[in-house]
């Protein structure tokens, strides 16, 4: 169908891209198990000297889309930039998965992390998660339900409302994925009142259809006393694939994210 036609052609646009490919010291591959579901990991260990930040890069695309192979080269670029131990789960995809679901997977990686990532030279005591896009939406809800578990929580010009109302022209994916209220609404962090978080970076680009919604989660957050910063890009739009595949422009992205890592786990 349209939306397998979709992902093995990311995965294709990913693999045959000219754009960085930094090295690195491992890569490890390992899998969680949730519930009956065997979560599989890809994990890149940074050349030098750790403990290394522990980040969980979400790879969503479109709600649809986004694994291990279409992120390779953006989990390179943080884990060589920063430098961090970074962990990209292959979850669940909508809409053969629901969202409850994937959000379950996405949990279960995140409590695993502390028991596991020393034999790495990971930091059990720094995990950030980061997410972009779609991936920006299941970064806040487990930030929402988890805050004690996640240093920091970065979200990269998210998408994160799919209700009709918070759009003039709702994203392609949308009727599949948000078909009605009820499933809009579960997709949507900004339709839920948080009543707590983890501190939280956001960057919005000035021309991204959703920047609004990064406007608004970040004035939630500071409501109820959330440590938040937001950074508005100028000329930036939605990233698409650049995010991913590490297109034009996108390593002064990465060095903003390596920068608030950094900052938030020490130099």
């Amino acid at each position: 169908g349209p939306i397998g036609h979709h992902r093995q052609a990311l995965q294709m646009e990913s693999i045959g891209s000219s754009h960085v490919l930094a090295s690195m010291a491992s890569i490890q591959r390992r899998t969680v198990q949730a519930g009956s579901t065997t979560i599989p990991l890809q994990i890149y260990i940074p050349r030098g000297t750790g403990p290394f930040p522990t980040v969980l890069l979400l790879p969503s695309i479109d709600f649809v889309a986004g694994d291990p192979v279409t992120h390779d080269r953006i989990a390179r670029s943080v884990a060589a930039e920063t430098p961090a131990l970074v962990v990209v789960p292959q979850l669940g995809l909508l809409p053969e998965t629901d969202w409850p679901t994937v959000l379950y997977q996405a949990s279960v990686v995140l409590e695993w992390l502390p028991d596991q990532v020393e034999r790495w030279d990971g930091d059990p005591d720094c995990v950030v998660v980061l997410g972009e896009g779609s991936g920006g939406a299941l970064a806040a809800d487990l930030s929402t339900r988890m805050p004690e578990r996640i240093e920091l929580c970065i979200l990269v010009m998210p998408i994160l409302d799919l209700r009709p109302d918070a759009w003039n022209a709702r994203p392609w994916y949308a009727g599949m994925v948000a078909g009605n209220e009820r499933s809009a609404e579960s997709l949507s962090p900004l339709a839920r009142e948080a009543a707590d978080a983890s501190p939280t970076y956001v960057l919005t680009g000035s021309e991204d259809p959703a920047r609004a919604q990064g406007l608004e989660w970040s004035r939630r957050l500071e409501a109820i006393d959330v440590q938040t910063t937001h950074r508005t890009i100028d000329g930036r739009g939605a990233l698409g694939m650049d995010w991913a595949t590490m297109g034009p422009g996108m390593l002064e992205l990465v060095l903003d994210v390596s920068r608030e890592i950094r900052a938030t786990c020490g130099e």
